[in-house]
């Protein structure tokens, strides 16, 4: 990666996670109107 790449924000997710941890709070059920992608990103960044 280059070096052109900056720190746009960061999150404290009260210790680590893993990329299943995030995929589990994204959840199966998507519906395009009550469980879509910005709800299970909502999800994401809340834990």
């Amino acid at each position: 990666m280059s070096n052109d790449w900056k720190i746009f924000e960061t999150k404290d997710f009260r210790g680590s996670k893993t990329v299943s941890d995030f995929v589990k709070a994204g959840g199966t059920d998507y519906s395009l109107i009550f469980n879509n992608c910005h709800n299970g990103a909502g999800r994401m960044m809340g834990q």
